[in-house]
Formats: C-alpha cells, structure tokens, sequence
C-alpha cells in the first residue's frame, strides 16, 4: 500500500512538473482515471452496486473524449470510446441478440469484459430522430449507466446479466443519460492531454491495478460521523436525496483505496464533503450562466 501511494504522489508532481495542466485540469483527469479502475461489488439482492461512480464531463468539446480516452487507454488494460452520433445510435446493435435465421448469438457492443472503460462521446450526437434501434440502444445505455446491466435479446424472451463497466461521458450540456456525478470542465479545444514518461506509466498502470483488489469498510464511529453529516445536510438542504448519500460514499470509497485506507478515516470523510460542495458550487455557478 504504501509503495502504491508513493507512486500516486510521484505520478502527480511529475504531471504537474511536465504539462500546462493546471490543479482543477489535473483532478479531473485523476478523477476520470481513478473512476475507471475501481471495482463494483452488489450486495444483498443485487439491487445496491457499491463503487458504481458514472461520471459525466459537461462544458467537453468535440475530441475531447478520444483524448481522454487516449490517456485511460494507456493506464489501463481494457477500455473503448463510443460516439454517440445519430448514424451510430440508429444502426449499431448495442445489446447482444440471438439471429434465429442462424441460430446463433450476435455480439452487442456493450457486451464487454469486466472491468473494461468505456468512454461515450455525447458531442458527437446532432438534432435528428433516434429510430427504433436508436431508441433500443438509448435503454441499453441507460440500463448499463444506472444499473450496470447488459441484457441479451432473444425471440420470445431476454436475459438480463450483471456487467461490471466504469462508465466515463463527455457532453456539452448535461448528459441525457443518468449519470451519477456531473462535473462542469474548464477546457479549450486546445487543452493538452499529459505524456508520462514510460517508467511512470509503467508505475501507475501498477497502482491502478491494485485499486481494484483494495479493501473497504465504514467502522461503526464512522456510521454515526456519517449519519449525523447527512442529517445535517438534509437540514440544510431538504431536497437532498438518499442517491447523494450514495454519490458522497463511492467518492470516499474512492478516496479510501486510493489512499490505501482499509477503513474510511474521517478526514477522508471530510475531504469527501469539501470536494463534493465544490462540485455542487461549480454547478450552480454554471447553471446561472445558463
């Protein structure tokens, strides 16, 4: 753990040292490359997904999203870009489905390896009609956005299967699809992506991958921190939802592992509710642009 987190550190002050990316530039891309190597777990009934985080770019421009991807791609072992233009929506087949003429199952683009990052490129949908495979394909990427299922299209019937796919979208505006976390960018066309020297890269591509194998708990003095935090917020704020509690616990969860903390610390818990009403703010600021 502490080798991994000796890595981290160097990994951001070389970034730092060697491209014009400024602290906030920095984080987001941090955020969109920790977020896509954390595991899912579901627990009880399958209904409650623990490290599920889609997050969503807004204020990207148009080649923003092959650009990050080109970064992910290249820390991590397994990921795609999909551009969400209107021809793609209505002609590529997105969940799997059975040919009956054939007797055999036809792959769906969807129908990925755990673990795999995929990255949807929202600027490159234009004003047009979404036909009945467009509309077909917008349930399946919602489906697999909220709650990371994939289902297999048959004759008569479908099969529903879990899928385990960190999901990272670039937009314009705000997503059309139900992302957890939106976060406004504060980019050009012209913002450069980072290169890393190889032995660095070779370093982060190792402590990426242990994130995924870290362990995570919340002790009981920390359930009552918690409770007692969001009671607060509740107070202050009555139309915050029980899906925030669970945005501002994948966050920590997030910032646990990353920090090699087996258990949620309370100054992890703070730093969550700092960066969580900095998005809140930033948004708010954009929304009174608009």
């Amino acid at each position: 753990v502490c080798v991994c987190m000796g890595v981290c550190m160097k990994v951001c002050q070389e970034t730092q040292k060697h491209t014009p990316l400024d602290h906030h530039k920095l984080i987001i891309l941090q955020l969109s490359v920790i977020t896509h190597s954390s595991r899912h777990e579901r627990v009880a009934s399958n209904s409650v997904i623990l490290g599920k985080l889609s997050l969503n770019l807004t204020r990207a421009t148009p080649g923003m999203a092959a650009r990050l991807h080109g970064v992910i791609a290249d820390m991590l072992p397994r990921s795609t870009l999909l551009e969400l233009s209107l021809e793609n929506m209505n002609t590529l087949r997105l969940r799997p489905q059975q040919d009956p003429e054939r007797g055999r199952l036809l792959a769906g683009l969807l129908q990925l390896a755990p673990g795999t990052a995929l990255v949807l490129d929202e600027t490159a949908l234009a004003p047009g009609r979404l036909d009945q495979t467009g509309m077909s394909n917008l349930q399946a990427l919602h489906a697999l956005v909220q709650a990371q299922t994939v289902e297999f299209v048959l004759p008569y019937s479908s099969l529903v299967f879990n899928a385990d796919v960190p999901v990272l979208v670039a937009s314009e505006g705000r997503s059309m699809l139900p992302v957890d976390v939106h976060v406004p960018l504060q980019v050009s066309a012209q913002t450069s992506i980072p290169t890393l020297p190889p032995a660095l890269l070779w370093q982060l591509r190792t402590y990426l991958h242990s994130l995924r194998s870290g362990v995570f708990a919340i002790p009981p003095p920390m359930t009552q921190i918690i409770e007692a935090d969001f009671v607060r917020l509740r107070q202050e704020s009555p139309s915050l939802s029980g899906q925030a509690l669970h945005t501002m616990l994948a966050v920590a969860r997030l910032f646990a592992i990353t920090r090699g903390e087996p258990d949620l610390t309370e100054q992890t818990w703070r730093d969550t509710l700092a960066l969580e009403a900095a998005r809140l703010a930033r948004l708010a600021a954009v929304d009174a642009e608009t």
